[in-house]
């Protein structure tokens, strides 16, 4: 049997917000809370794409900034993982979502052109 004393739990995600954007929404203390669906893509054999969909949630100042955020536009998250309960009832009703203490966008540079001398 293997014993832990505890681990490290931090994700850095970049990826792009999902076709639905985000929801921002106020809590009656005034506290904004944000959610989103980070879609992160990964190579596989024979030059195959997959898309990996990670539902992100954040919270105070940050949950604001995220609301400005469009679909389809580069972002990154830093922030830990947890379980959530999941609304589909699947997996014991348990999702891993992504907890962003931090989520910026991304400004993605074009590629230069390669010069053939």
């Amino acid at each position: 049997m293997i014993k832990t004393t505890g681990g490290v739990n931090r994700v850095v995600l970049a990826g792009v917000i999902g076709q639905r954007g985000a929801e921002v929404v106020f809590q009656s203390a005034g506290n904004a809370v944000a959610s989103f669906t980070l879609v992160l893509q990964e190579p596989g054999k024979n030059a195959q794409l997959f898309l990996l969909y990670v539902p992100v949630e954040t919270f105070g100042k940050g949950a604001e900034n995220v609301g400005e955020l469009l679909p389809g536009q580069a972002a990154l998250v830093d922030g830990n993982l947890r379980w959530r309960a999941g609304a589909d009832g699947k997996n014991g009703g348990l999702v891993v979502t992504a907890w962003a203490w931090d989520v910026r966008a991304l400004v993605l540079m074009p590629e230069k052109e390669s010069v053939n001398a």
